[in-house]
């Protein structure tokens, strides 16, 4: 088996000071996964662990923001006093689930729930702005990322097949 195919994530805008730190983080996270685990283990990367790696080496650097996860329903919240920015994590990923009984089903993948929570996902930043919490605390949130995973990991599901 061979491990899997990682390929760099890229950020659109590099204009803020939270972009390269960003950059510079999403590329070390996913380093950290295709060099130092194995295919087996890599199937449980979340998107709570994926956002733990990214976090792990934004605090590896020294920087002029905060870090926030899970900050009123944003995954992850890079702020200074006067900016901020937004991302989200979202992974489409299919699993083999093997029950007791020996057969095999996939846990996740294509469903109207995962495109739900993909689109509310993308709205939620898209609508950032019209929230109750950000004219009340006075945001201003000049960078919004949605980190996408898509998995279709063919070796697990031949090795279900077998």
């Amino acid at each position: 088996m061979t491990g899997p195919h990682i390929q760099e994530p890229s950020l659109i805008d590099q204009s803020s000071e939270f972009s390269l730190p960003l950059k510079v983080a999403f590329n070390s996270a996913w380093a950290e996964l295709a060099t130092n685990h194995k295919p087996e283990t890599i199937r449980h990367v979340n998107e709570s662990v994926f956002r733990y790696f990214v976090i792990k080496e934004l605090l590896k650097g020294k920087h002029a923001f905060e870090i926030e996860d899970e900050w009123n329903r944003i995954d992850l919240l890079l702020r200074t006093k006067e900016k901020q920015a937004a991302i989200e994590f979202k992974f489409y990923d299919s699993r083999p689930f093997n029950s007791i009984s020996g057969t095999c089903k996939y846990k996740g993948g294509a469903s109207d729930k995962n495109y739900g929570e993909f689109v509310h996902a993308i709205n939620r930043l898209r609508y950032i702005h019209e929230t109750n919490w950000h004219s009340i605390q006075k945001a201003n949130i000049i960078e919004k990322c949605l980190v996408s995973r898509i998995c279709v990991n063919k070796e697990v599901r031949e090795a279900c097949q077998e």
